[in-house]
């Protein structure tokens, strides 16, 4: 799919982080959907490709075929914004970092 300039230039900008396969903490969570998650996952869910990204640090993670983010640990987790980009995938911003676990979900909660 082409996007407008303006829209490619944020897509081109998460491009930029650095991959990093041992990275824990992040504060931006893109999810990307992919096929229905039944039968091996959810049954009302869609698997998705999650890329965790640290501002801080310019480094990325990317997990695949997760079926759910959970908040475990946190009661007043600070989140800054929440979208819905044009490719369908949506961002999830912190105001801070977050640690993460991978289990069949993904858990976020405990902050640096």
């Amino acid at each position: 799919m082409e996007y407008p300039a303006e829209v490619q230039e944020r897509i081109d900008l998460l491009n930029t982080y650095i991959e990093n396969p041992k990275l824990t903490y992040a504060n931006i969570y893109h999810l990307y959907p992919k096929e229905i998650a039944y039968p091996n996952g959810f049954y009302d869910s869609r698997f998705f490709t999650l890329v965790c990204f640290n501002s801080e640090t310019n480094e990325k993670r990317i997990i695949e075929n997760r079926d759910g983010l959970s908040f475990p640990f946190e009661k007043d987790m600070s989140i800054k914004m929440i979208r819905i980009y044009a490719d369908g995938s949506t961002i999830i911003v912190f105001r801070k970092l977050y640690r993460f676990d991978i289990f069949q979900s993904v858990s976020i909660g405990e902050y640096v």
